[in-house]
């Protein structure tokens, strides 16, 4: 919670002082005087709390993070899975925002309302979202972007021995894991292990197939992450 509280803090901050000063930049108003304005605070709270994944989840987690407020095991194991299961699912969120046009629709219908709305920056992280796949997918076919480790015993152990890590990116002869570098990093690994499908099957595949892959990719990205170590590693204490 403290390191929630601090990065919450520098990301309202920034955001806040970078909002004020491009709507007085667009309007000739006073930036200073525009930092207390409600749109400017309502933009940088949203910020804040998307930074920290502390926004709002979705039906299917809040439905799993009800489950605290009920007592015995259930709610234990709730309480337990609780961080884990937010993480995993606004970072799904914010990937999402990279790759599914839905969130786009979303902001269009807004504007169209006249309500606030961010369709320019929806279209940026959608054309960064997919650039940034599409190299992803070719990098990994070309050995320069790790996937998951090999299930293979004897593949897994060479795979280690030769200094990779999983779901990571060669950078100046370092694998540097994707979970540094935050929302795209959920891209990165779904392209890198779609690649990893791809070679795997030894055979020319079709878009379809290649976006399914992906799908199973981005699962098993979630799975390698940290934080569902750390879940997995809960699982096992109480069992």
């Amino acid at each position: 919670q403290a390191a929630d509280a601090f990065f919450s803090a520098i990301s309202f901050t920034s955001r806040q002082y970078e909002a004020a000063a491009r709507v007085a930049k667009a309007t000739g108003q006073d930036a200073v005087q525009l930092l207390d304005h409600p749109n400017i605070l309502a933009e940088a709270t949203d910020f804040a709390r998307r930074n920290t994944y502390t926004d709002d989840p979705s039906k299917l987690a809040s439905m799993i993070l009800g489950l605290q407020k009920k007592g015995g095991v259930e709610g234990t194991v709730a309480t337990f899975v609780a961080p884990f299961v937010r993480i995993a699912d606004r970072m799904t969120a914010r990937a999402g925002e990279f790759m599914v046009p839905v969130s786009l629709g979303k902001e269009i219908a807004k504007s169209a309302a006249g309500q606030r709305a961010d369709v320019a920056a929806r279209v940026a992280r959608l054309a960064i979202g997919w650039g940034t796949a599409l190299y992803a997918y070719r990098a990994a076919s070309e050995g320069k972007i790790t996937g998951a480790a090999p299930v293979n015993p004897a593949a897994r152990t060479q795979f280690y021995e030769s200094g990779k890590k999983p779901f990571s990116i060669l950078v100046d002869g370092e694998w540097v894991p994707f979970s540094q570098i935050g929302s795209l990093g959920f891209v990165l690994g779904a392209a890198a292990q779609a690649a990893e499908y791809s070679k795997a099957t030894k055979r020319k595949e079709n878009p379809g197939e290649i976006l399914a892959n992906a799908a199973y990719g981005a699962i098993d990205y979630v799975l390698e992450t940290s934080f569902m170590e750390g879940l997995q590693l809960v699982s096992k204490t109480i069992q």
